[in-house]
């Protein structure tokens, strides 16, 4: 997870793990938009059990704390608008209990809830409003010593930890995971020990620390196995294990199988651990006695068949998001092992359904705001949810059609190598359209971000669209270049960096800035131009930015030379005041800073920064042919 943690999931997982429709949707949708009769006849229906009568002491308006605890942990809401109207309900339905000698741990944890629900899901400065007020409620205890004080300080303590990763304070965020740990192990509150354990895995993945990721992960395995009841840590905390086995590629085979088989095995997470096989299944060699474990669990003849197996069985038992990640590990794991075809087939029905999933969200969305009045001090934020929704769809759909083109050129370009000589002349030409449509599909996306960017007033997402543009028109030059040469597998970095620099200065408004540019007549291939691209790119923005904004007579100067056979170094240089001399690089919270490095180091590179008189970036690499022989 990241830090925008979206881990009231972990708490959800216990009670509803949503794949497929709950049978009590339909109530809970009535007793949040107020129709508890309605809601009362459906009751009737259906048997009753202990949720079914907290749902009907709900709609009597004859429930208290622990009622609203239960409907609040179990209500299927997946959408924003559904989010939204929980937490109308709380606001409406829970109001803060008249301070005891006792503090009322119900009210806490509904508190929380909704605390974790509008950071994800709605608003961060919403949910810090709200927990500031739990606080406030805490601090009314006169006992601040007392066990169940110390554990609703940790409760919420949480969002102070979310913030400070989201705002980057990593100092921060370690000493109150720190603290909050000591204490909840003082007071031995193992759902809390957990938690802040939790925590940590955020830590661990900001710092890269690998090996203390993992032996946390077991510590809460550990501590989850050892309670009664399951926390809803166990399937969470699996699911990081597992990912961070599939990223470093190293694992114990046994440890893993393990794991995938308790998810599999229990019926609330059956069809979820249909993903994690397909993600193991990415990880191993053709010849894998692995591989032939899994085809007899699930009784299979081979991985083609367990594929369509397992996508047809998840079909109606997971919800749409979750088929939407299966389809995609599963195209992933097909081409690994070869079946391109059927991995292309695979990805393009992920895409379908993404599709689909944006649409049925906005109908769903706006079918219900004509139902219901709004207050007028909402009405602002539902017109911007619209257009969010709007700008997403659109994207999701260009981006997902783009993803299908890439793997199709790929998949060709593979297949067309292997040809004989007399054909290379078509290939050419066929490559040459390729470039053309990438580059027709890249100027597409650009022109969609600045219509959207058109009916879009806040000005940090204005901001961010306009780098996401150039980022994207930086990469179109270089397949445009490549169509329009006779010679397709390299390209003219001078003629590219004339023309990229240019493009980004008039963005900006500096057309009258004055360039250098010594190149030497070099050429780059694709694979090392378009990281190269990118970093230029991001330098001549941050001089646009930060070094132009109160220098009259702005001015840049690029150099780029070979040093050696396949290994360059490029020499960048503005005449803006530079970088402080206190601020370090290698922790920057920049993206584009953090992009740059992460670029060289892809190139098998260096960066490195000084101020002589000019902000100077200088950059050593290797082209790919370089690269591969190092490897």
């Amino acid at each position: 997870m990241t830090t925008n943690l979206k881990f009231l999931l972990v708490f959800l997982v216990l009670t509803f793990f949503v794949f497929g429709k709950k049978p009590y949707t339909e109530i809970e949708k009535l007793i949040l938009n107020d129709e508890n009769q309605e809601a009362l006849k459906l009751l009737e229906r259906v048997e009753a059990n202990y949720y079914t009568k907290t749902l009907k002491r709900i709609a009597l308006n004859k429930s208290g704390y622990l009622d609203y605890l239960e409907f609040v942990k179990s209500a299927s809401v997946l959408r924003k608008f559904e989010y939204e109207q929980l937490n109308t309900f709380i606001q409406k339905k829970v109001k803060e209990p008249v301070i005891s000698d006792k503090i009322n741990m119900n009210y806490l944890k509904i508190k929380w809830f909704q605390v974790n629900n509008l950071r994800n899901e709605i608003s961060l400065s919403r949910a810090t409003t709200v927990n500031e007020k739990l606080k406030e409620y805490i601090s009314k205890f006169k006992n601040q010593s007392d066990k169940d004080i110390q554990a609703a300080k940790i409760y919420a303590n949480t969002h102070d930890i979310v913030m400070a990763g989201i705002s980057g304070n990593l100092k921060l965020y370690q000493s109150k995971c720190e603290k909050d740990l000591k204490v909840a192990k003082q007071i031995k509150d193992t759902f809390l020990i957990m938690t802040t354990k939790y925590f940590y895995n955020d830590f661990y993945t900001y710092t890269n620390q690998v090996e203390p990721f993992i032996k946390n992960c077991k510590e809460i395995l550990y501590l989850d196995a050892k309670t009664k009841h399951s926390s809803g840590y166990f399937y969470s905390t699996v699911d990081q294990l597992l990912d961070v086995y599939f990223y470093i590629g190293t694992y114990d085979q046994e440890e893993v199988e393990n794991l995938l088989n308790k998810i599999h095995t229990s019926e609330q997470t059956r069809y979820y651990s249909y993903t994690f096989f397909a993600k193991y299944i990415s990880t191993l060699d053709k010849n894998n006695a692995a591989i032939g474990r899994i085809l007899k669990l699930f009784q299979q003849p081979d991985l083609l068949s367990f594929f369509n197996f397992i996508v047809k069985d998840s079909k109606g038992n997971m919800n749409n998001n979750q088929l939407v990640l299966l389809y995609k590990e599963s195209s992933s794991a097909l081409f690994e092992h070869g079946f391109y075809k059927e991995s292309l087939d695979f990805m393009t029905e992920s895409s379908i359904l993404t599709r689909k999933i944006y649409s049925e969200e906005l109908a769903e969305s706006l079918a219900d705001y004509k139902t219901k009045e709004l207050k007028k001090n909402k009405e602002l934020e539902v017109k911007q949810a619209k257009e969010r929704v709007n700008f997403y769809i659109t994207f999701s759909g260009v981006i997902a059609g783009l993803m299908i083109l890439l793997i199709f050129v790929f998949i060709n370009n593979r297949k067309k190598s292997i040809k004989l000589e007399e054909k290379n002349k078509e290939n050419e030409l066929l490559l040459k359209e390729i470039h053309h449509r990438v580059k027709n599909n890249f100027q597409t996306i650009s022109s969609l971000i600045e219509m959207q960017g058109k009916n879009i007033e806040d000005e940090k997402t204005l901001v961010r669209l306009k780098e996401g543009q150039s980022r994207i028109k930086s990469m179109s030059l270089i397949h445009q270049k490549l169509y329009q040469k006779d010679m397709i597998s390299t390209i003219d970095f001078q003629e590219y960096a004339v023309q990229l620099i240019d493009q980004i200065l008039n963005l900006y408004g500096y057309p009258k800035t004055n360039v250098k540019i010594e190149v030497n007549g070099l050429n780059l291939d694709v694979d090392t131009a378009i990281p190269i691209g990118l970093i230029l790119n991001e330098l001549v923005t941050n001089s646009c930015k930060y070094a132009f904004k109160e220098n009259q007579e702005a001015c840049l100067c690029l150099s780029f030379s070979q040093q050696k056979p396949g290994e360059f170094k490029l020499i960048y240089k503005d005449n803006g005041p530079g970088i402080p001399s206190s601020f370090d690089l290698k922790k920057s919270e920049s993206l584009g800073l953090r992009l740059i490095q992460r670029l060289t180091k892809q190139l098998q590179g260096t960066f490195n920064y000084k101020f002589e008189g000019f902000s100077v970036f200088e950059i050593e690499f290797k082209d790919t042919i370089t690269r591969k022989n190092a490897d």
